[in-house]
């Protein structure tokens, strides 16, 4: 269980893959609730949803006629809001579940090196080993992404932000197919808490990014991922998560078409 292990030592199996070095520390809910896009978002739609079913309730009672039998407007308005009431409750469970995978992920995720490439928009790269142990030689990925915020940090070029990172395979066994960063400031704040992690991930990867970044050695787009193995060359590939998207929107489109 997290918080059982170490900062930095290595994670709990989780989906039959073990990070080397971990936060092991549960994040922040309400840090989560106000920085990760997807549970902030799914929140606040879930509050939303909430509030209008209750509306709905509430204008239905108010509208009821006196006597035995609730008239025909109560009876839908009512209706209504006990249906919108039940979605809120879906969306609820969603929001427990995505909460889940992100305390799961964040705990047990590989603590990964992480540096602002723009201020505005605020743009990240992050670097992380994307190796399966298939291979002797070390790979690394790169991909870039908007973080959104990142409270604790000076936003400037170059900026140190450790990330913690989860992986998508790929066609080719010796390496992951793409990086899902976090932000460690998305789950847990204080500066000493940043500056023991970055402390753990060690100079040798940031200079490595940043010599990435002065060379161009860095990813277009947040569709691509820049990977180098020990020895080789960079090359940019489709990140895993877009590849899958394009296959859903491709079978959609097929089976669009034979209706």
């Amino acid at each position: 269980m997290a918080g059982k292990k170490a900062l930095g030592e290595a994670s709990e199996i989780v989906n039959d893959s073990m990070a080397g070095r971990a936060l092991n520390r549960n994040p922040s809910l309400l840090r989560a609730l106000l920085y990760e896009p997807t549970l902030k978002l799914l929140a606040i739609i879930g509050v939303i949803v909430f509030l209008v079913g209750m509306a709905f309730g509430v204008t239905g009672e108010a509208v009821e006629k006196p006597g035995p039998a609730p008239g025909a407007l109560s009876t839908t308005l009512t209706t209504i809001g006990g249906l919108v009431l039940l979605l809120s409750f879906g969306i609820g469970l969603l929001t427990f579940v995505v909460w889940k995978a992100i305390k799961r992920n964040f705990a047990n995720g590989l603590i990964s090196a992480g540096m602002i490439l723009e201020e505005k928009p605020l743009t990240m790269i992050v670097l992380a080993n994307i190796g399966t142990g298939e291979s002797e030689k070390a790979t690394w990925g790169a991909i870039r992404f908007s973080p959104g915020a990142l409270p604790g940090h000076d936003i400037a070029a170059h900026e140190k932000v450790p990330c913690i990172c989860t992986f998508k395979p790929s066609e080719e066994f010796d390496h992951w197919g793409d990086v899902q960063p976090m932000p460690v400031c998305h789950g847990r704040g204080g500066k000493k808490l940043l500056a023991e992690v970055n402390d753990i991930i060690g100079e040798r990867e940031y200079k490595i990014l940043r010599s990435m970044i002065q060379k161009g050695w860095i990813p277009e787009d947040d569709e691509h991922m820049v990977v180098i193995e020990e020895g080789g060359a960079p090359r940019t590939v489709e990140r895993a998560a877009v590849t899958e998207r394009k296959q859903r929107e491709a079978a959609r489109e097929a089976s669009t078409g034979k209706a």
